[in-house]
């Protein structure tokens, strides 16, 4: 879930694939078509990104139309990252989280893996404090990567 500058709140669904929006009564307002398994979004100027979790891929999403373009597929290597979760640094870096790899997509959309954890399923939850970087891994662990990222 992410909350835009109007305060209308975004709204994830990994079931039925679509991006909500609601105003602050909870009305829905409008969505976008079926994504394959979307799981985190993130504001940043002005539009929203999505991590595919199903196809690896970051999104972006006209708040205007709803409509939907690709963004950037990650993956390291042949491998799909299975995305869970995306943040923007303050720099304008975006980190993801997918499988035990942490990625960096620089401005430039070139994608950097920085962080990975032998034998962790999936580093899940990502969150700047600063120039900071926290990610969560598996279920009882938290690292943190001071940046500037």
């Amino acid at each position: 879930m992410a909350f835009d500058d109007d305060g209308d709140l975004w709204v994830s669904n990994a079931v039925s694939g679509l991006i909500q929006e609601y105003d602050s009564d909870g009305i829905l307002l409008g969505s976008t078509a079926a994504l394959d398994e979307p799981s985190d979004i993130t504001w940043h100027d002005g539009a929203l990104y999505v991590a595919e979790h199903g196809t690896s891929r970051i999104i972006e999403v006209n708040p205007t139309d709803y409509g939907t373009s690709e963004w950037i597929e990650v993956a390291l290597g042949d491998n799909p990252a299975d995305l869970y979760d995306l943040a923007f640094a303050p720099g304008g870096a975006l980190v993801v989280t997918g499988g035990g790899t942490s990625f960096r997509v620089d401005t430039d959309h070139d994608l950097h893996a920085f962080a990975g954890t032998a034998g962790a399923n999936t580093m899940q939850g990502v969150f700047f404090r600063g120039d900071d970087c926290f990610i969560s891994v598996g279920p009882r662990q938290i690292i943190q990567i001071s940046g500037p990222f």
